[in-house]
C-alpha cells in the first residue's frame, strides 16, 4: 500500500510503499531528531512527547503503522513493528534499525497474501499448483542468477515466456481461444505443457536438452556419461543417463512434470514430483540394481521445482567434483548446477510455449479460411 509523503525534507511529495517508508525511518531515526533537538537519551531527559508527536514524520508514521496492522503485520514488543508512534521512537531513536526490517515485513505481508490466497475455497485448483510449485525448491533459480555465460542467458523472449508462465498469464497477446488440438487457452493458459500433440516434439526436445545439460555437467567433474539414444518408435528400456564415477555409478532419468496439466488433481505441494518418480522407481530401480548402480530419478516440475532427489544427484555431482580438477569450483557447482538446469529448463518451457502459439493461430486461420 503506498503512501504520500513529505516529511523527510523532500523538495516534492512521493509515493512509497509503507513497509519501505517505515524501514527507512527507522533506519535513520536519529539522524531525524538529532537537527529538531528531539534526541532521546538514555535518561530521556529531552525525549518532548508532545513534540515529536507534532512533525510530519510521525504522522506518516502512525498513518504506516495503521495501514501494517490492517495488513495483519504482528505489532507490539514481540511483533515487527512497534505499536504506536512512541513506542517507535523510543525504539529507534537511539539505536537504528537494522536493514533487515523492510525485508521482514515484506515477507510477513506477502506469506499472508499467499496463505489467504491458497486457503480461499473459491481459488482454481490450477492456480494453487501454480503457487505451490513456483515456491518449491529451486524454483526461482533463474530470477537470481547472473547471465555471465551463454549457459544461464535467456533471451528476452525467453525471458518473456518464462515470467508469464510463472505468473498464470497466457504466453502471447492475441492468441485464438482454442489450442490447435481443440483445448480451451482461457480456461488454460498454460495447457500447451500438457497438450498431446506437443509432447512427442518440443515437449521431448525440452526433456533431452535438460538430459544434455546434466550429461555436461557430470563430465566437467570427470564422470564418464552414457547417454541413452532415443529410438523413435520402441519404447525406452534403459534411464537416460548411465555416470561412472570412480566411487559409484549412477542411472539417471530426467523426467518433467506439470502440476497444473487437467490429470493432476492434487494440490499437495510436489505430488506431481513423487509420482513421476514412483512410475520411474518402478520402471528402473532392478534394471540398476542388476548392474551394480544406484538409480536416482531427475524429476522437475514446468515452474522449477527440484524433487528431493533431483537435489540427491546434485550433491554426488557436488562430491565428485571435490576429488577432481574440475573446472568450476566444488564450493560454486552446487549453485551453478542448480542455475544452468534451471535456466535450461526455462529455455524448453519457451519452446514449447512458442511453438504451441504458432500451431494455435495456425489452426484458428485455417478454420477460419
Amino acid at each position: 500500500m503506498p503512501i504520500r509523503l513529505g516529511g523527510l525534507g523532500l523538495r516534492s511529495i512521493a509515493e512509497v510503499s509503507t513497509s519501505v517508508y517505515y524501514s527507512a525511518v527507522a533506519q535513520s531515526a536519529p539522524d531525524i531528531l538529532l537537527p529538531l533537538d528531539l534526541r532521546v537519551r538514555d535518561d530521556g531527559a529531552d525525549f518532548n512527547r508532545q513534540r515529536i508527536q507534532t512533525t510530519p514524520t510521525s504522522r506518516q508514521i502512525e498513518t504506516c503503522i495503521k495501514s501494517l496492522v490492517d495488513l495483519h503485520v504482528p505489532d507490539g514488543r514481540d511483533g515487527l513493528i512497534a505499536a504506536d508512534v512512541m513506542a517507535f521512537w523510543e525504539c529507534y531513536g537511539k539505536q537504528r534499525g537494522s536493514p533487515g526490517i523492510q525485508r521482514g515485513i515484506t515477507a510477513t505481508i506477502d506469506q499472508i497474501s499467499l496463505d489467504t490466497r491458497l486457503n480461499n475455497l473459491e481459488t482454481p485448483r490450477q492456480e494453487v499448483q501454480r503457487l505451490y510449485s513456483s515456491a518449491g525448491v529451486n524454483a526461482g533459480a533463474w530470477l537470481t542468477c547472473f547471465p555471465v555465460c551463454d549457459a544461464l542467458r535467456l533471451t528476452d523472449e525467453e525471458f518473456a515466456y518464462a515470467v508469464r508462465h510463472r505468473l498464470g498469464l497466457p504466453y502471447s497477446d492475441g492468441l485464438p481461444p482454442r489450442c490447435a488440438c481443440g483445448e480451451n487457452l482461457e480456461a488454460d493458459p498454460t495447457h500447451f505443457h500438457a497438450c498431446p500433440p506437443l509432447r512427442g516434439t518440443v515437449v521431448r526436445a525440452r526433456h533431452d536438452q535438460v538430459v544434455r545439460i546434466l550429461a555436461q555437467l557430470f563430465r566437467q567433474v570427470g564422470a564418464v556419461v552414457h547417454v541413452e539414444p532415443r529410438i523413435y518408435g520402441s519404447a525406452r528400456i534403459r534411464p537416460d543417463l548411465d555416470v561412472t564415477l570412480p566411487d559409484r555409478s549412477l542411472m539417471v532419468d530426467v523426467c518433467i512434470g506439470h502440476p497444473a496439466a487437467p490429470s493432476r488433481t492434487s494440490v499437495v505441494p510436489r505430488a506431481t514430483l513423487e509420482a513421476a518418480e514412483k512410475i520411474k522407481f518402478d520402471r528402473y530401480a532392478d534394471l540398476a540394481n542388476r548392474y551394480g548402480a544406484e538409480f536416482i530419478p531427475f524429476a522437475l516440475e514446468t515452474y522449477g521445482t527440484f524433487s528431493s532427489n533431483s537435489c540427491r544427484v546434485l550433491k554426488v555431482l557436488k562430491a565428485a567434483s571435490s576429488a577432481y580438477s574440475a573446472p568450476i569450483p566444488a564450493s560454486s557447482l552446487g549453485s551453478y548446477a542448480v542455475q544452468t538446469l534451471s535456466v535450461g529448463l526455462q529455455r524448453g518451457n519457451a519452446l514449447v510455449a512458442k511453438r504451441g502459439c504458432i500451431e494455435a493461430r495456425a489452426a484458428a486461420t485455417e478454420q477460419y479460411e
